[in-house]
């Protein structure tokens, strides 16, 4: 009987064909550079709200370092009309 060694090397196969595959679909899926940055926009300012039951909070900062806080609390309400 011959001592027969067999290679494991082809179980690495599927995951390399897989890889490439996903690659593949990845690199081809890509804008181009003209189209990548074309919805880009440069903002200002930056904000961020909570509105929540009664109560709204909203902080902004400009790109100059500006700073506002806006806070709202309804303390009454009727039908027709609002108090806060």
């Amino acid at each position: 009987m011959k001592n027969v060694k067999v290679s494991n090397n082809w179980l690495y196969l599927p995951i390399v064909f897989s890889s490439v595959a996903i690659l593949a679909t990845q690199v081809s899926a890509t804008p181009n550079a003209s189209q990548q940055y074309q919805d880009a926009k440069q903002v200002s300012q930056i904000n961020h709200n909570y509105v929540g039951g009664r109560t709204q909070v909203g902080v902004g900062v400009t790109d100059k370092g500006h700073a506002s806080l806006d806070i709202n609390q309804v303390l009454s309400e009727s039908t027709n009309s609002s108090t806060s």
